[in-house]
């Protein structure tokens, strides 16, 4: 049994063992240990091919509980998000390099060190944007003007908000850069923190 803990949330697995059916034989096939039947492995070339979705599921588990065990809402964090005024801009290396920038002119602003996860994602024209959730190491309180972040990012337009810690703030990033049902989930944080969840963002998660 393997356990994950992160902020409220204790997270509990378990696998069971023994010798897997399929077993690799080269690089483009397996076999059926038991049939002996062999099978093509389907390489995938893009993560927008659905037999991907597997290793995304994954990735995602691992972005929630990251998230989850670092940030809680409220004044020393701060959630944007980050887009390109000239559209399609679909070069990844492209916007790490104005991101690494912007994070180094914020630092300056704020005059502390900031702690960050961001994620970039496809809107359905293939343009990139970036979620960003900041937060202080300290805990102290972090305010950045949308003003500020535009002038910082330099490439676009910028929202700016603050989650509140009544928040699953997990949950609510997690419904921005993945294509989940967000019915429940809008529900239950606007019950519990009068926060309303739109897909204004969401173009092609």
């Amino acid at each position: 049994m393997t356990a994950h803990i992160y902020g409220d949330t204790v997270e509990l697995s378990t696998a069971l063992g023994g010798t897997p059916v399929m077993q690799k034989v080269s690089k483009d096939e397996m076999v059926n240990r038991i049939t002996g039947e062999l099978k093509e492995i389907h390489h995938v070339t893009s993560r927008a091919d659905p037999k991907n979705y597997e290793s995304l599921r994954r990735t995602f588990k691992r972005l929630k509980r990251l998230i989850g065990a670092n940030f809680k809402g409220g004044y020393s964090e701060l959630w944007a998000t980050l887009t390109y005024k000239n559209s399609p801009m679909t070069e990844p290396n492209k916007l790490y390099s104005d991101f690494k920038r912007m994070m180094r002119r914020l630092r300056r602003l704020v005059g502390k060190y900031l702690a960050y996860i961001v994620v970039i994602e496809p809107q359905a024209s293939g343009s990139l944007h970036a979620h960003l959730l900041l937060n202080t190491i300290d805990g102290s309180r972090l305010y950045i003007a949308n003003s500020d972040l535009r002038k910082a990012w330099g490439q676009g337009f910028v929202n700016v908000k603050r989650l509140s810690d009544s928040d699953n703030v997990a949950s609510y990033v997690m419904a921005y850069v993945s294509d989940i049902d967000l019915n429940n989930l809008e529900g239950k944080l606007s019950n519990d923190s009068n926060t309303k969840l739109t897909k204004r963002i969401i173009k092609g998660g």
